[in-house]
């Protein structure tokens, strides 16, 4: 009865959120821009695509997010399905927020993008190499408010480099999932050089995952890399190899990418739980979960707005206000554009006998800066105010 309860009271409070939602394209995130980047080290232009959260709001925020990379976004079907996964992951809480960039590519530059020196001398995978690293990731870590872990999500020739570079970049990429990718190229084997990343595994700063499916394309690579990792063990590296044996080249992204996701994310979704049913809600048991996390993924990651909204409002069913309050007051912190945290907290008070007139002017006050709203729910919300007296 009791879980039945919070899962109604959590619906209720989030009602206004998953309205707002529901006039974007997705639940959890909105478009911020179709742009090019010209890469200096390519020597010509990326078209790029950056999704990132409902909540996301840089002027008065400074919490970071986990960074995705998927390419091939020019592929539009694999694409908007691995988007729409994320979304849904990230909607029902099994995955944190996070900021996604589509990195496109033409037919011609994408052989040559994702091929290696030793392989072909006209090749610019270091370059592409030297695009991603020292380009793309430090502008979405120091502008965009993106964290230093990232992921990256590739197909085919893609996932054949995201598996090279996620190998050779133990630090920077702390996470892979490479679709129906190929291990071998002429003077590359990705499954000998395997070897060489568990061996330096133990230096490495956090847990690295490794997720790759294979169909019909390249079953003989798909049994050479299991047997290897089999031969391989380390602590820090986390490996997941799944074959689809009947399952055409084209279908393998979108069958691999929700059970990825959710193995990657699980260690920070279990922490999120155990913050929401055991933990009291102040800063210092916040911090002990989140630095947890931190020394997992090698950055704090936020728990979701609807586990820490419902925190808040498991406490205000059960007539404990000032551990709801608590609860809000810790989740404005890390949502505060969720700008409703004011009244819930006026809410509270009231029921507790206590000044709480403070808690609707401040409500007044942020509202017309939070880009979580859209004007209309905001008229709709100072309506609502209105004909409460307020």
């Amino acid at each position: 009865m009791k879980t039945y309860v919070t899962v109604v009271l959590l619906s209720s409070c989030l009602l206004s959120f998953f309205h707002s939602a529901s006039a974007q394209k997705f639940e959890s995130y909105r478009l911020l821009a179709d742009t090019i980047w010209n890469s200096t080290n390519l020597g010509y232009e990326r078209p790029l695509q950056i999704h990132v959260p409902l909540e996301y709001q840089k002027e008065n925020n400074q919490r970071k997010y986990p960074v995705i990379l998927i390419f091939d976004q020019q592929n539009k079907r694999a694409y908007q399905y691995l988007l729409s996964t994320i979304d849904y992951l990230t909607s029902v809480d099994q995955m944190p927020a996070s900021i996604i960039v589509g990195v496109q590519s033409n037919e011609l530059n994408r052989y040559y993008e994702t091929q290696l020196i030793q392989a072909d001398p006209l090749a610019k995978g270091v370059q592409n190499e030297q695009f991603i690293i020292k380009e793309l990731l430090p502008w979405l870590q120091n502008s965009l408010q993106g964290s230093t872990f990232t992921m990256l999500m590739g197909h085919s020739r893609y996932g054949f480099f995201t598996t090279h570079l996620w190998q050779k970049y133990p630090s920077k990429i702390q996470a892979c999932i490479a679709s129906s990718p190929f291990f071998f190229q002429e003077n590359v084997n990705l499954v000998d050089s395997m070897a060489v990343v568990f061996k330096k595994a133990n230096a490495f700063p956090t847990k690295s995952y490794y997720s790759f499916g294979i169909g019909n394309d390249y079953p003989d690579d798909y049994k050479k890399m299991i047997e290897k990792i089999a031969a391989l063990q380390s602590s820090n590296i986390l490996i997941n190899g799944e074959l689809f044996k009947e399952a055409d080249h084209h279908a393998t992204p979108g069958l691999l990418a929700n059970h990825s996701l959710y193995k990657i994310f699980e260690y920070w979704n279990t922490q999120q739980i155990q913050y929401f049913k055991k933990a009291i809600p102040n800063k210092d048991s916040l911090k002990r979960y989140i630095n947890e996390i931190e020394k997992h993924y090698g950055s704090p990651i936020s728990f979701s707005l609807g586990t820490m909204n419902g925190k808040g409002w498991d406490y205000y069913g059960k007539e404990q206000y000032q551990q709801a309050i608590d609860a809000w007051t810790l989740a404005l912190e890390h949502y505060p554009s969720f700008t409703e945290f004011y009244l819930f907290i006026a809410g509270a008070l009231k029921k507790s006998g206590k000044p709480y007139i403070e808690w609707i002017n401040r409500f007044k006050k942020e509202l017309p800066n939070s880009q979580f709203y859209t004007a209309d729910e905001k008229a709709q919300l100072l309506e609502e105010l209105k004909q409460e007296g307020y």
